[in-house]
């Protein structure tokens, strides 16, 4: 009993101890970084006074869905953010130097002090679902350097809306945007830009049905959030993002069976209509009209082909007086000689026209920019 008795009375002195350490960090070590007067509803101005800039780094790590039926795509990235803040304060310089280099100029912060610390009203406009792909802990970190330069990052997975246009498909490209804008300062408090490795992709960063580019978009600059503009102007930093859809799988799908139908069906122009029962064959968007326009120069074959048969049939069944003899060949034998003249003429033709106009014109408006 004495022993058991020591082992609960040790155990709970080392809890107790363990206790009081972890409140003693919680209550010490903020205020390291923190002054205990910091108020983090306060904007930190710069020293020399006007506009806080805030700049903005991103880091694609994979395109996880474009989803046309609801007109969204889905994105894993890193989000950096980088202010200053005159009112935090550093570790010191020994500890500085022990733990960096000039290479990486940054000390590693609690980033629990976020809660405390001042951080900049962004959000993500037309978003639909934000998640934070957490696993053992939150995957976000907070770095400062020794002159008070803040580096808050984190990993997000997001659902972000675009408008598409598919007039063009399948030889569309969508352009989408990523507007990361200020949602309680404006812009004579904070000015929101672009950081010198603006957007990053990750070299395993592919798709099957798209070549997809991501760009930082320098020329955005402070939207009005109400129809007055009474508020005045809110900073933003966009993020381009370029869907061009992959062609090679509806060349060897789409366009290229159905040009070979067409082709086949103008062999049947090579063989004689007395000789054969029939030749057989078999908001709009680009590929739409390419069907249609297939399957019509298609029926055009087949119409000439019952027409050409059945002046044929007419002029075998209708018998000629001498005077009609004489007078020259009967109007079936003339109409039937000139379908079968000019018809293999006229539908190669027209499918050549058609496609000198179908490509320029759809590939000049694959291009389709969200609002």
């Amino acid at each position: 009993m004495t022993s058991l008795h020591l082992y609960r009375n040790t155990t709970r002195y080392l809890k107790e101890g363990q206790v009081r350490e972890k409140r003693q960090v919680l209550q010490e070590e903020p205020h390291s970084f923190l002054p205990q007067n910091y108020d983090k509803f306060v904007l930190p101005t710069p020293p020399e006074g006007g506009v806080l800039p805030v700049s903005f780094s991103i880091k694609v790590r994979d395109l996880h869905s474009v989803d046309e039926e609801n007109m969204d795509f889905t994105l894993e990235w890193y989000l950096r953010i980088y202010w200053r803040d005159y009112r935090v304060n550093p570790p010191n310089p020994a500890q500085i130097s022990a733990k960096m280099n000039e290479s990486f100029p940054w000390f590693n912060v609690d980033p629990a002090h976020t809660t405390r610390l001042w951080l900049p009203t962004a959000y993500i406009d037309h978003v639909k679902v934000i998640s934070v792909p957490t696993f053992l802990v939150r995957p976000h970190s907070l770095r400062v350097t020794e002159d008070k330069l803040l580096r808050y990052s984190l990993a997000l997975i997001t659902t972000v809306s675009c408008t598409m246009d598919f007039t063009a498909f399948p030889l569309d490209e969508q352009t989408c945007f990523v507007r990361l804008m200020s949602y309680q300062y404006r812009s004579f408090e904070v000015e929101y830009k672009w950081g010198e490795r603006a957007v990053e992709t990750s070299s395993s960063l592919v798709t099957d049905q798209f070549t997809v580019s991501f760009e930082a978009d320098h020329s955005a600059r402070g939207f009005y959030r109400d129809a007055n503009s009474t508020q005045g102007t809110f900073p933003l930093v966009q993020m381009q993002v370029v869907l061009s859809r992959k062609l090679s799988y509806y060349l060897l799908n789409t366009y290229l069976p159905s040009a070979l139908v067409v082709g086949v069906s103008w062999l049947t122009f090579l063989v004689p209509p007395r000789f054969v029962p029939g030749r057989m064959v078999s908001y709009a968007k680009a590929i739409d009209i390419w069907m249609l326009c297939c399957i019509t120069l298609n029926f055009a074959v087949l119409v000439e082909y019952t027409v050409v048969t059945r002046l044929n049939h007419l002029a075998k069944v209708t018998p000629r007086s001498k005077t009609e003899e004489a007078a020259g060949p009967k109007w079936t034998e003339v109409w039937e000689g000139r379908l079968e003249t000019y018809t293999p003429i006229f539908l190669p033709i027209v499918f050549l026209v058609f496609n000198i106009a179908y490509w320029p014109y759809f590939l000049s408006k694959r291009t389709y920019q969200a609002t």
